[in-house]
């Protein structure tokens, strides 16, 4: 019988891989007795031993020769083993499979499971915004005095020494003596103090700041717009740390390999959902203040104008109104609480038409204290949120913190692809693949023995080179 035989023919045991004709060797060869078709023997004469491949025309089928064995000087035997993948190459082409894995595959988006993230961490930090470009300062702080009127609640702009004037006036003799007229005439009283790190529009108020028939301070200024929109379509652009050199976008951007945070001045440290932004890389901050509260509201958006999330805060210091000196006006908080008490619930009843506390008298509102104090309630503090003005001791620049650990495997869309391919998990059909495969389920239909189609299902399942 012919048979062909190849010399410097290399390819790997679980590939597909024939050789070609020009790298055949036609020979006559006897097949020795009582052999197997899957693993024949044949005498050859004349055949160097690194003849290592074998091509048998009558039996269809390429064989690995697994040993050769010197029975005289001139004869040789070849011992051989089926190579089924080589010999059933066409029906694996044609075959639809389901493939898990495949380093024809450019999706780096989908994440690999193989490929786990270790314990080693790259951080990379990314500047979003400073507030102090955008009017936010702590020298000096602004105080925002509420006032009652006839005409509704109006919010007056103070400077510290403005403050103290009003605070100065307050504590006086005469102005005690004129509460009695505020108690039956509750147009005018102070109703709120708050010092915030803002710097706002003031509008002149007409007839300075009054106090029942008493004027506290002229010129006097209010808050024209309360609502402001601080940040408007801020775009925040994130660096990914990319100690793999891949610069483009994969899986490897998202959890659990990369997790984010940002920290927003006056609000803290928060999560921030790296999954929606990672392929833009960027996103948008938007920012409200109430200036009248300190409530802040940051808004973060896609590129595309979706929402991503939203935050709260408070910048906000609430400051009791009293004869203390001002020249520290934070330390007026502090002074300032032991009277607070009393007073502030008494100005609250009577400011809602508490008939038990109107006509009170001076002694009702004064308490044991010489001065008038008063302190709007605190705001419910955010969870994990710096609710105060001097949250921005901790900083008023916006950062972005990213921190990657390092997967088993960085350089996913090179070395690592083709000898272990990327995720594919959809339907193909083999021949539309080249390089690694690996398939799930696969059942080839051959016309061959049991054992050969065992053999062509298990390399299908478990990883080959289709080539």
């Amino acid at each position: 019988m012919k048979i062909q035989y190849a010399t410097g023919f290399s390819k790997r045991k679980n590939s597909t891989l024939r050789p070609t004709a020009a790298q055949l060797t036609e020979i006559d060869a006897y097949l020795k007795d009582d052999c197997s078709i899957l693993n024949p023997v044949f005498d050859l004469q004349g055949v160097p031993d690194i003849a290592s491949y074998i091509y048998v025309p009558d039996f269809r089928r390429y064989y690995f020769v697994s040993d050769t064995v010197h029975v005289t000087k001139d004869r040789t035997d070849k011992r051989c083993a089926v190579d089924v993948l080589a010999t059933y190459k066409n029906e694996i082409g044609t075959y639809n499979a389901d493939v898990e894995y495949a380093a024809s595959s450019t999706n780096v988006l989908v994440p690999d499971p193989r490929n786990t993230p270790t314990l080693k961490i790259d951080e990379a930090l990314s500047v979003a915004f400073d507030l102090t470009s955008y009017n936010f300062t702590t020298s000096p702080y602004t105080y925002i005095v509420g006032t009652v009127t006839d005409n509704g609640i109006k919010y007056c702009i103070m400077t510290a020494q403005e403050l103290g004037t009003v605070c100065s006036t307050i504590y006086t003799t005469d102005f005690v003596q004129s509460l009695s007229n505020v108690i039956y005439d509750m147009k005018n009283i102070i109703a709120s103090c708050i010092a915030i790190p803002y710097n706002p529009t003031k509008t002149v108020l007409v007839g300075g700041l009054m106090v029942g028939n008493t004027q506290l301070l002229s010129p006097a200024y209010y808050v024209d717009n309360r609502m402001v929109h601080v940040l408007q379509g801020v775009t925040v652009s994130v660096t990914f740390p990319d100690p793999g050199g891949l610069g483009y976008h994969s899986y490897l951007d998202h959890a659990p390999y990369t997790t984010g945070s940002l920290y927003l001045p006056y609000v803290g440290v928060v999560p921030l959902d790296l999954d929606i932004i990672a392929e833009d890389q960027q996103f948008i901050v938007d920012m409200y203040l109430d200036i009248c509260t300190g409530d802040m509201v940051y808004r973060l958006s896609k590129i595309t104008g979706d929402y991503i999330a939203t935050y709260q805060g408070n910048c906000a210091t609430q400051i009791p109104v009293s004869g203390t000196s001002l020249n520290n006006p934070m330390g007026a908080l502090a002074s300032g609480i032991s009277a607070i008490g009393g007073v502030a619930q008494s100005i609250a009843g009577i400011a809602s038409g508490n008939a038990a506390l109107v006509g009170g008298g001076v002694a009702n509102l004064a308490g044991s204290a010489m001065g008038m104090t008063q302190s709007l309630s605190l705001h419910t503090q955010v969870n994990g949120c710096i609710s105060s003005a001097i949250g921005s001791q901790v900083g008023s620049v916006g950062k972005v913190m990213i921190y990657k650990r390092r997967p088993t495997e960085y350089n996913v869309n090179s070395a690592f692809k083709y000898i272990s391919g990327l995720p594919y998990f959809k339907a193909a059909t083999i021949s539309t693949l080249s390089g690694y495969v690996k398939c799930s389920g696969a059942s080839v239909p051959i016309n061959g023995y049991d054992a050969e189609r065992d053999a062509v299902n298990g390399y299908l399942n478990s990883g080959f080179y289709y080539e």
